[in-house]
């Protein structure tokens, strides 16, 4: 099960903390006006709302909605994260999964492929939500545990505005918690669309991380062991772009944002995007942008 939650308005945080459970515990029966969401840190908590039960283990997420019983209905040791919050009613879903999983795939590819530099009004501000979930990647679930431990340092400090602040750090974990799941019913997907976007969506993470090297099509192969056309006719298939050419692009797409926000000269902006001839950095990025890099920086500035 999905759930959409619009991340246009943060979140009213209410509730936030940690608790331990050494000894066998059962959780108590309650119905209240707020969503709650539980991740376990270690053990496990039994837990039934409506007609589902549901077993949380280590790296579980839960998400329980407002207004609905919940109790639980075996007792277990436990420690877990809680975090209570009133949102405006998330809105009923009308999607099936497959069309959000497509819908999804789509804004990440343009995302991806967007300019920095340039301000949209119309972000996509909508975040699906699986109501249960495990996180199995070790590094993520890491990651993902030292950040809610520092956030709740951070919360019971009780500085100015902490409320605001965790508000927005919530906003990060929920974005984090379905960019997940999503992955994960994708790998699970059996199409070839699916496992086509697996490759681009890797190749596209691999420019984007690697931009400022030298990267040509036997460096492609060798990162993806796959041949250099297959991926490439891949590649533009889903993308309407060749593999350098998104390169081209968010090497520019760096250079702008270096442009605009630092004052190196553009020698040094040249080798900081991975190219190293300023003659050619300054022909493609004139034939991208329209502008020569120092009418851009003027133009900017």
């Amino acid at each position: 099960m999905l759930v959409p939650f619009n991340l246009d308005s943060l979140p009213n945080i209410t509730c936030f903390g940690f608790v331990s459970y050494k000894e066998p515990w059962i959780h108590f029966k309650r119905n209240i006006d707020e969503y709650i969401v539980y991740i376990i840190a270690n053990g496990e908590l039994y837990i039934k709302e409506g007609d589902y039960n549901y077993v949380l283990k280590k790296n579980g997420f839960l998400l329980l909605q407002p207004n609905q019983v919940h109790i639980g209905f075996k007792k277990a040791c436990c420690d877990y994260y809680f975090i209570h919050f009133k949102q405006n009613e998330l809105p009923n879903l009308k999607k099936s999964r497959d069309e959000i999983l497509n819908e999804i795939l789509k804004v990440r590819s343009e995302s991806l492929m967007s300019d920095p530099t340039t301000y949209f009004d119309d972000f996509y501000s909508m975040c699906y939500l699986p109501k249960h979930f495990h996180i199995t990647d070790k590094s993520v679930s890491s990651h993902f545990m030292y950040s809610l431990k520092k956030s709740l340092e951070e919360y019971n400090k009780r500085s100015e505005h902490y409320r605001i602040v965790f508000s927005c750090k919530f906003i990060e974990i929920l974005i984090s918690i379905s960019k997940e799941y999503i992955a994960t019913e994708i790998e699970k997907q059996p199409s070839t669309y699916s496992r086509d976007y697996l490759k681009v969506d890797s190749i596209q993470n691999y420019i984007n991380s690697n931009y400022t090297n030298k990267i040509n099509s036997c460096d492609i192969e060798q990162a993806f062991n796959f041949n250099y056309d297959y991926l490439n006719r891949i590649f533009h298939r889903m993308t309407g772009h060749t593999i350098l050419n998104y390169l081209t692009i968010v090497r520019i797409n760096k250079a702008k944002e270096l442009i605009e926000q630092t004052t190196s000269k553009m020698s040094e902006i040249t080798l900081a995007v991975g190219i190293n001839d300023a003659y050619y950095f300054s022909k493609v990025f004139k034939k991208v942008t329209g502008l020569s890099p120092l009418e851009y920086r003027k133009k900017r500035r």
